[in-house]
């Protein structure tokens, strides 16, 4: 079975990302657009894993720390690695440092089990190009975890809007890694399209500028899910395997 660890978004955030979505879909077709009901917030890909790891990934979860919840807010389109030749459409995430903390002992946890840790310098995903009324990243920041005094700043200088990032320091230290791969080490943000290639982005461009204020909705977060995936023609498909209170109790 497939598997990964993921936080649910609310049904209202859905909602608003279904209308953008379905805006931008008209005006570039050929994109790979996520299934708006399958977004999650990942915090961590598992990948294959057996019935009996599986057990173990369920006992190794539930064994975290008990933990407050905290405040995500939504807001914000981007282009991943650049708006020019995109491979990635995002919306991004911002919260306090408790969802990468969070993120870090699901890391952790899991590798007791042999699983690998993420590469941050093969697969991290750092949010660039910022585009349309983009809500600054740090007012984001500040509605989701208003004691924060930490800074967000532009990945990409040339970008028309200040593109969505992580604040300074956000994100857990891993020894053995280098200062720039700790720095993209966990990047929370929502996949909503895959590009094959450049054709039709300049339409994209415009309906995004036009689309009005990115800002999508709020959630507080008190729980995580260990999620199955199934690939299947029309796409994949989810089944919540179990649940984890930050109280610590679960649920299957």
């Amino acid at each position: 079975m497939r598997l990964f660890v993921a936080l649910d978004i609310p049904d209202d955030v859905r909602t608003t990302l279904a209308a953008l979505a379905a805006k931008l879909r008209a005006v570039s077709p050929k994109a790979r657009w996520a299934r708006i009901e399958g977004l999650h917030v990942t915090l961590k890909f598992i990948g294959e894993a057996s019935q009996e790891k599986a057990q173990a990934i369920k006992s190794a979860l539930v064994s975290l720390p008990a933990r407050n919840t905290f405040a995500m807010n939504f807001g914000s389109l981007g282009f991943f690695p650049n708006e020019r030749r995109p491979r990635v459409l995002w919306a991004g995430v911002a919260a306090c440092p408790e969802l990468a903390a969070l993120a870090a002992d699901v890391e952790t946890a899991l590798a007791a089990l042999d699983l690998p840790r993420d590469d941050p310098a093969a697969s991290a995903f750092r949010p660039g190009g910022g585009k349309g009324r983009v809500p600054h990243p740090s007012r984001l920041l500040r509605r989701a975890c208003p004691e924060s005094d930490r800074r967000v700043g532009p990945a990409d200088q040339t970008a028309k809007a200040p593109p969505f990032q992580k604040p300074e320091g956000w994100g857990t230290r891993k020894p053995g890694l280098s200062e720039s791969q700790n720095s993209l080490a966990f990047s929370p943000h929502l996949t909503l399209a895959r590009f094959d290639s450049p054709r039709g982005l300049d339409a994209l461009h415009a309906a995004i500028e036009k689309a009005g204020p990115l800002e999508f909705g709020a959630a507080t977060a008190r729980e995580f899910h260990l999620y199955q995936s199934v690939l299947k023609p029309g796409g994949a498909e989810y089944t919540r395997l179990a649940t984890f209170p930050f109280a610590g109790r679960t649920s299957e």
